[in-house]
């Protein structure tokens, strides 16, 4: 685009008067360029805020955490004067606090941050005892169900009876006509 026209793509979006559609381009052009930092510095924004976006934090984090959790980690500490771990430290409390911390933690990768976060990274999971084995049981034959003490034949009939001729048989049976036609049938003549 640039080579084309001679301005960056970014100058002409933001030439554009309608907010929305200049934010949402921005936005695509931002990602294609460099999603971890488009990324890092969404985090960054939300962190920023007053008593931080978690919906924003939870989202990105959750959703980038198995993908690329460590190029944003790096973009991030480009882009600001500390790590993402130590932001999160001291702007999250709670159980959103332990739950992102051991979302960003990579135990293959090698990364700089300080020793009380250090120590967050390295700790090992606690051991899982095994679990109880199950007992798998002989599957449940068609033979050992107790068969209905009526003498009807299931298997021919269908299981949903949309037209219901099952009851229209059932009333031919005992001569009786169903209610629609008698109720036709008795219906006195217009003179």
């Amino acid at each position: 685009y640039q080579e084309f026209s001679g301005i960056d793509i970014e100058d002409s979006i933001q030439i554009d008067k309608d907010l929305e559609l200049s934010r949402t381009l921005m936005t695509i052009v931002r990602i294609v360029r460099n999603r971890a930092r488009f990324f890092a510095f969404e985090l960054k924004k939300s962190l920023k805020t007053s008593g931080s976006n978690e919906e924003n934090l939870m989202r990105i984090i959750v959703s980038r955490c198995e993908i690329d959790m460590v190029q944003i980690k790096s973009e991030f500490e480009k882009i600001s004067k500390r790590t993402l771990l130590d932001e999160i430290q001291t702007d999250t409390s709670g159980n959103l606090k332990c739950a992102l911390i051991e979302l960003l933690r990579q135990r293959n990768q090698t990364v700089n941050i300080d020793t009380s976060s250090k120590q967050l990274v390295e700790t090992p999971l606690p051991v899982r005892k095994p679990r109880s084995t199950v007992q798998w049981k002989d599957p449940i034959s068609e033979k050992s169900f107790v068969r209905s003490p009526s003498n009807r034949d299931t298997s021919s009939t269908n299981r949903f009876d949309r037209n219901n001729h099952e009851k229209l048989n059932t009333l031919l049976q005992f001569n009786t006509r169903p209610a629609h036609l008698s109720f036709r049938e008795g219906r006195p003549k217009d003179q």
